[in-house]
């Protein structure tokens, strides 16, 4: 959405309003779980930090477990292949 502004004496500017797309999930708590949550703060701030720490872990491990999938591998480069490597690379 754009919105036009006009001011006497200055430039005509034009914004651009931005929304975030947002999901709303429904989670189930014992009410021991809602009181140890709610000792953090906001529950739903807990639960989306949660939630956010969560899936950068899981994409963290992903990352971790390939690094050691490569490492295993036999493929070695040798110093002139690095070198070239690292040449090609600056001249981009």
């Amino acid at each position: 959405m754009y919105n036009a502004r006009l001011r006497p004496g200055s430039l005509n500017t034009t914004e651009r309003r931005t929304r975030c797309m947002t999901s709303t999930i429904t989670v189930r708590l014992s009410e021991k779980e809602r009181k140890e949550l709610a000792k953090h703060g906001r529950i739903s701030d807990v639960v989306r930090d949660a939630l956010s720490l969560y899936l950068r872990e899981k994409n963290s491990r992903k990352i971790v477990d390939r690094l050691l999938e490569l490492q295993k591998s036999k493929v070695r480069s040798g110093i002139e292949e690095d070198v070239r490597f690292i040449r090609a690379d600056r001249d981009r």
